[in-house]
């Protein structure tokens, strides 16, 4: 897994869209494809940091062997 990248923010990433929120709040979230499609980035302001899991930058969220139905 990748570590966050803190030099920079999803800003201007062409798979983050701006979206209506809770009282008029805008969040933003990214739709890039992959497990985390659809996770917020930011509400009102981007997360002052690009996540681990982002997957331009070949992040996940834990390994795709972990998905199997563990045998009892």
């Amino acid at each position: 897994m990748t570590r966050a990248d803190y030099s920079r923010t999803c800003a201007g990433c062409g798979s983050v869209v701006t979206e209506d929120w809770v009282n008029g709040q805008k969040c933003f979230r990214c739709y890039e494809p992959g497990q985390t499609c659809g996770y917020i980035v930011g509400i009102e302001r981007f997360l002052p940091y690009v996540p681990a899991w982002c997957p331009k930058m070949g992040g996940c969220l834990r390994p795709p062997e972990r998905y199997e139905v563990q045998k009892k």
